[in-house]
Order: structure tokens, then C-alpha cells, then sequence
């Protein structure tokens, strides 16, 4: 029953954040806009596009950030969680993915496909930008 009593309390507490655009997901993201290393958050989404948890996933240094695969997908399976966006920010100000981003953007696309569990969208942000791998075509 208190499983039950947090799951009703979950989703009736973010009822109200919708992530079906990039716009809107680049909102959820202020925590990290700012930061002086790359962070990079998870953000799992329930099937009506709705918020069930924001997790920051890896820290990395001034241009690099390292996911383990593992941090990033355990949630999406213990969860009830149709999907997930990933997301991290770029120090530099520059929203544009390097190379490096587009590789492990496949890289972890890939993987959620054998794993049954969709990979929505991957921004890269800045203080007042971002790049939507699924908006340029990318995902």
C-alpha cells in the first residue's frame, strides 16, 4: 500500500511537466546552464510524456563528460518509465554537439533499442541555447 500511496503521489505531483517539446525540457535543466564542468541528467518520462524523475547521471571536467551506461538506464528499467531524454550542458557556450556527442548519442540510442526503452531526445545546452538531436534530425 506505500508503494502505491508514492507512485499515486509521484505522478500527481508532476502532472503538470510535460516534456514534448525541447523548449520545454531546456527549462527543467537550470540547475546545470551554469556549470563550469559538463554535467549531463537523465530526465525519465512516463507514457504521457510526463516527468517521474531528473537525475543527474555524470559530472565531468571543463569539455569531456563520461556516462556509465549502467547509471543511465537502471532507472528507466526499475521505473515505470515509456522513455528518457538525455541531456548535458556545454561549459564552452557553444550548443552545437562535437563529434564525441554525436558517437555516444548513437552509442546509448543503440543500446536503449535492445533494451526496450526509447531514448526521446539529447540536448546539449547552454546558459540561454540549445542543440535537440531529435529536432536537427539527429535521433
Amino acid at each position: 500500500m506505500a508503494t502505491q500511496e508514492l507512485c499515486q503521489r509521484i505522478s500527481h505531483g508532476n502532472k503538470s511537466i510535460q516534456l514534448d517539446q525541447p523548449h520545454k525540457v531546456f527549462h527543467q535543466l537550470g540547475e546545470i546552464k551554469n556549470k563550469k564542468q559538463e554535467h549531463a541528467v537523465a530526465l525519465y518520462l512516463n507514457g504521457r510524456g510526463e516527468l517521474i524523475l531528473k537525475k543527474i547521471i555524470a559530472v565531468g571536467t571543463l569539455n569531456t563528460n563520461f556516462i556509465d551506461f549502467r547509471q543511465l538506464f537502471a532507472p528507466a528499467i526499475t521505473l515505470p518509465a515509456n522513455g528518457f531524454i538525455l541531456a548535458h550542458n556545454h561549459p564552452s557556450g557553444d550548443p552545437h554537439p562535437s563529434p564525441a556527442d554525436i558517437k555516444l548519442t548513437k552509442r546509448i540510442n543503440k543500446s536503449a533499442k535492445l533494451l526496450g526503452i526509447k531514448l526521446i531526445d539529447h540536448l546539449v545546452i547552454t546558459n540561454d541555447q540549445y542543440f535537440s538531436f531529435k529536432k536537427e534530425g539527429l535521433l
